[in-house]
């Protein structure tokens, strides 16, 4: 992670609480376009991803200020991965956050035999794209708004994203 005036963050996996979470995703909802609060129940997104994704979470003293989610397959499943939230604090970005929470999620996918790890985005959203594509994720469909973008994790050293 760059050196930031925020230091020390602490990464860590699956320790925060819906609430945390919730609380998150409400002050980050305008981050994203359209707003996440305009798409979705953030409560019931909250709680789903509480109870149901992999959890990469950035901690500045006791706030939440990154999080990347993740939903595994399940044994028997197609061993694709899809990160279903990128979210920093606006005060903590560009200090590398994402991209270490992204680099960590990919190495936990690939040690569980995922091969391949996706997410959409919104087609005006440049910002997020060039993040995910400078760290190795490249278009795989677009739909009216949305692009979906996949990270081949069988042909990339994952710890070094």
């Amino acid at each position: 992670m760059q050196n930031s005036p925020v230091a020390p963050i602490i990464v860590r996996c699956n320790t925060s609480t819906e609430t945390a979470i919730y609380n998150h995703l409400l002050e980050c909802s305008d981050q994203f376009i359209p707003p996440l609060g305009d798409r979705v129940d953030l409560g019931r997104y909250a709680n789903k991803l509480y109870r149901l994704a992999f959890r990469h979470e950035a901690w500045h003293k006791k706030s939440l200020v990154g999080l990347v989610a993740v939903y595994l397959p399940e044994e028997g499943q197609v061993p694709t991965a899809f990160v279903s939230n990128v979210s920093i604090l606006s005060s903590y970005r560009r200090y590398g956050i994402a991209k270490q929470l992204l680099a960590d999620a990919h190495i936990n996918a690939a040690t569980a035999s995922v091969q391949k790890i996706c997410l959409q985005v919104s087609c005006e959203n440049t910002a997020a794209i060039n993040l995910y594509q400078s760290i190795g994720y490249r278009q795989s469909e677009r739909s009216d708004d949305q692009f979906t973008l996949c990270l081949d994790l069988g042909s990339k050293d994952v710890t070094r994203t």
